[in-house]
């Protein structure tokens, strides 16, 4: 998903690249005393990497265990409904924008596609399917249902990617982009790169219109995707006053889909309300751009539940239901959940996922 080029607003027209030459560049039109936003694609300046990007995934993924434990009656109510999806948008950009950053500028060949098969598939899939397995062992034996799979088909499903169950549902939208992005940079690689992200945006107004599917699938959330890839082809000098940061974490509240609802305001679906999808995207682009107001997510703690965020993410949804079996609830059970979240994805991070990703990239394919 990475690279912009061709198009209106003072840039210059692409010029499609012979695929043996170096990829195209993007640059806007001379002009004095300015700095460019988009910048020659092999040779921008880039941050070689932004710590408060790995806070702010921690952030993400602790939004989505309030959300879940506000929504199970652990927490006030406008905690939820909502503000556990933002979080999984958070993901989303930060997805696209580290595979734009990684990927675009190799060239499209077959050593680098099996080396980028191998990377995203090892980071995701060997703990989601150890999951969706041991989910289903616990439901044939025991009949509970952990992440509600109640018949052989959703099972299937799941192993599948073709949906995901609960928590699980953003993993195959994970995926299917993840394939998608194979084809947009072969598109890119030669020498069309905006015909690249639009034709993703294409795609997904397509799907909209020509199918039926769920809200809980890719077309719904490919824009997320495609901005957090788009912005890493944005100077990241860019300056940004230090005010709308200021204003950003005042907003916080009203930036709660559930908040807004108790306002009686109006609060379209979360993948699409200006407000419900607009702060992540605000939020994701100023800590990108390193305001002051937002160094605080480079914080270790923080960083290190980023690091953990994906094992916390897949693995905190069953420990809700153990409270409700426990009879447990409110702050305890919310503190309980977070507390065993963070081991279990520790210990899972350290005795299993790096373990896995380690082999199969050490692997000759």
């Amino acid at each position: 998903m990475h690279d912009a080029a061709s198009v209106t607003m003072g840039l210059c027209p692409v010029i499609r690249c012979n695929p043996s030459e170096r990829r195209l560049m993007i640059r806007l039109r001379p002009q004095p005393d300015s700095t460019p936003i988009l910048q020659e694609h092999s040779t921008r300046s880039r941050k070689k990497h932004v710590p408060e990007l790995d806070g702010l995934r921690g952030i993400a993924v602790l939004a989505v265990i309030v959300a879940h434990c506000a929504n199970a009656g652990f927490l006030p109510q406008f905690l939820g409904k909502g503000f556990g999806q933002q979080g999984v948008a958070l993901f989303y950009l930060l997805s696209g924008y580290l595979i734009f950053y990684l990927y675009l500028d190799r060239d499209f060949t077959k050593h680098n596609i099996v080396q980028y098969t191998v990377a995203r598939g090892a980071r995701v899939l060997p703990l989601f399917y150890a999951v969706v397995l041991g989910a289903a062992v616990v439901w044939a034996i025991t009949g509970l249902t952990a992440y509600g799979f109640d018949s052989t088909r959703e099972l299937m499903a799941n192993l599948l990617l073709i949906q995901g169950n609960a928590v699980l549902w953003s993993i195959p939208v994970e995926i299917q982009f993840y394939v998608l992005f194979v084809g947009l940079w072969w598109v890119y690689a030669y020498g069309y790169p905006i015909c690249a992200l639009l034709g993703l945006l294409a795609i997904q107004a397509a799907l909209l219109v020509l199918t039926d599917t769920s809200e809980y699938s890719l077309p719904y959330w490919l824009h997320f995707f495609v901005i957090g890839g788009a912005a890493s082809l944005i100077n990241p000098n860019i300056k940004v006053p230090s005010w709308i940061s200021v204003v950003m974490l005042c907003a916080l509240p009203l930036a709660l889909p559930e908040v807004r609802r108790m306002l009686n305001w109006t609060v379209l679906p979360n993948y699409y309300d200006p407000i419900t999808a607009g702060y992540p995207v605000l939020l994701f682009l100023l800590v990108l751009w390193a305001t002051p107001a937002f160094r605080f997510l480079a914080h270790p703690l923080l960083r290190y539940l980023g690091k953990i965020s994906f094992g916390a993410y897949l693995l905190h949804w069953p420990l809700i239901g153990v409270m409700f079996k426990l009879g447990i609830g409110g702050w305890g059970a919310f503190s309980l959940v977070t507390g065993a979240t963070l081991i279990l994805a520790s210990m899972s991070l350290y005795l299993y996922e790096r373990p896995i990703q380690s082999f199969l990239r050490s692997r000759r394919w």
